[in-house]
């Protein structure tokens, strides 16, 4: 080394994307996109813990960047908390009501 500094610029671009009900997945896309298998998927779906927007029978459940975030907040719950699909079935539920109790909130302080 000659005892010169060189600096590294490194450019990150980021991307953000809003959920879109327009864009739709099949299972196997889902599952991808989560990283996680296909019949665990289902198996939440079967449990009421994930609802397709489409359900096109034998032609497969569908799902939108919606059902994906959901998707990621269970495999939260599941794999950082340690919650059993029962306990984010409550939990779930429990974060819904407390939304509808924010938005009632927000109507009233509105008035």
């Amino acid at each position: 080394m000659n005892g010169s500094n060189s600096t590294q610029l490194t450019i990150v671009r980021l991307h953000i994307h809003y959920p879109s009900r327009d864009t739709v997945y099949d299972l196997e896309t889902l599952a991808r996109l989560a990283g996680v298998h296909p019949a665990l998927i289902s198996q939440y779906v079967q449990h009421g813990l994930l609802d397709p927007v489409e359900d096109r029978g034998e032609g497969g459940w569908w799902f939108d960047d919606g059902s994906l975030l959901h998707l990621r907040k269970i495999q939260r719950l599941r794999h950082q908390l340690g919650v059993n699909i029962n306990g984010v079935a409550v939990v779930l539920e429990l974060l819904r009501q407390i939304d509808d109790l924010r938005q009632k909130t927000d109507r009233l302080h509105d008035e």
